[in-house]
C-alpha cells in the first residue's frame, strides 16, 4: 500500500514577494470528506497550497465508482485565510454579501511551470463570483443553514460550519469554494485518462493585488515650495497636492504618487524627503515610511474615487 498525489491546489498573490500567503486553510466540505474517508484519499496542507493523494490499494474501488457511480464524485474545498486583512489589498475585494467567489476543474487554462488555472483571467477576476441563492449575510446563521442552493455542485448546507473553536470562526464565510470533478469527462483539467488512470495536476489561484495612491503628510515647520519627495530609481513620481489642517490642529504638506502603486506587503520603493536649495539641498528623510494597508481611505483623485494610503511623516 502506498499513497501517490492526485492533484493540488496552490494560492499565489502579488502581494507577498513570494507569492505565498500564510495562513490558508483548505476545509473539504462535509460530503467530501466522507467521500476521502470511504476512499482514503489523504489531504494535506502543503507551502502555499493543498495536496490530495489517493491509496493504490483503494484505486480500483474508486475508478469503478467513478465510472459507473450513480453520482458525479467531487471534491469540494472551502478556502479560509486567517489574515483578517486579506480582502483589503486583494483585487478583487472578496467579500460580496450576496456572491462568493467559485471555482473547478470544468474549464481550466494553461499557466507556466505546468499548472493549470483554474479561471479565465491571468488574476481572478469579478467574473469568477457566483451568487448565493437565499443567502443574506454571514451573521444570519439560520439562513445560512436553511439555504438550499448555492452554485453548480454545491449547496449552502455542506458549508462546515461546525467544529471550529470559537464563534467568530463559527460566522466566518471562506474566501472562495473549490469543486475538484473525479472524472476522465472534464477536458483539460481532467484527473483521469481515457483508461481511467491517475494524472496528476497542480492547479493554481492566482489572485492580484490591489493599488492605491500614496499620500504623505509632512508634519513640521516648512513651506511646500521648499520640499520634494523623490525616488532615485526614478520609477515613482510625486505632486505637491495642497495643506490639510489635521484634527489635532497641526498643519500638513501633503504629496501624492501622480500613479497608484501595487499594494505589498514589503514595498520595493525608496522614496526620499529633500528640501531644495543649492548643490541638491538638504536630505530631511533618507528613506520615508512606506504605505500600509491599515492607513487606507477613500477619496477623489480626478473625479475618480480611489484607494488612498495615508502616510505621516513628522521631521
Amino acid at each position: 500500500m502506498a499513497y501517490y498525489p492526485l492533484f493540488s491546489v496552490f494560492l499565489n498573490h502579488s502581494y507577498f514577494v513570494d507569492g505565498k500567503v500564510p495562513g490558508l486553510k483548505w476545509v473539504p466540505n462535509v460530503q467530501s470528506a466522507r467521500l476521502m474517508g470511504n476512499f482514503d484519499l489523504m489531504v494535506r496542507q502543503v507551502e502555499g497550497g493543498v495536496a490530495i493523494f489517493y491509496n493504490d490499494a483503494q484505486l480500483e474501488l474508486l475508478q469503478d465508482q467513478i465510472k459507473n457511480g450513480p453520482e458525479l464524485l467531487l471534491l469540494g474545498f472551502c478556502l479560509y485565510v486567517d489574515d483578517p486583512a486579506f480582502g483589503s489589498y486583494t483585487e478583487p475585494t472578496t467579500y460580496r454579501k450576496d456572491a462568493m467567489l467559485y471555482f473547478d476543474n470544468s474549464r481550466v487554462v494553461s499557466h507556466q511551470d505546468g499548472m493549470l488555472r483554474l479561471h479565465q483571467d491571468p488574476f481572478v477576476m469579478g467574473q469568477d463570483f457566483r451568487r448565493i441563492a437565499g443567502f443574506k449575510g454571514p451573521k444570519d446563521v439560520k439562513k445560512l443553514n436553511q439555504a438550499r442552493k448555492y452554485y453548480r455542485f454545491y449547496t449552502l448546507d455542506t458549508l462546515p460550519l461546525s467544529g471550529f473553536s470559537d464563534e467568530r470562526q463559527r460566522l466566518s464565510r471562506p474566501v472562495a469554494l473549490i469543486n475538484m470533478v473525479l472524472s476522465s469527462s472534464v477536458t483539460r483539467g481532467a484527473l483521469f485518462d481515457a483508461e481511467m488512470q491517475p494524472q496528476y495536476r497542480q492547479y493554481l489561484l492566482n489572485f492580484d493585488t490591489k493599488t492605491s495612491f500614496w499620500k504623505y503628510y509632512i508634519l513640521g515647520d516648512y513651506r511646500a515650495e521648499e520640499l520634494s519627495i523623490s525616488d532615485p530609481e526614478k520609477q515613482v513620481e510625486f505632486e505637491h497636492v495642497g495643506e490639510e489642517w489635521l484634527s489635532d490642529k497641526q498643519r500638513a504638506i501633503t504629496f501624492r504618487s501622480k500613479k497608484p502603486l501595487p499594494m505589498q506587503k514589503w514595498p520595493a520603493v525608496r522614496l526620499q524627503l529633500k528640501r531644495l536649495g543649492r548643490n541638491g539641498g538638504d536630505m530631511l528623510v533618507k528613506q520615508l515610511p512606506v504605505a500600509s494597508v491599515n492607513g487606507s481611505n477613500r477619496d477623489v483623485v480626478e473625479g475618480n474615487d480611489v484607494v488612498v494610503s495615508e502616510i505621516y511623516v513628522n521631521c
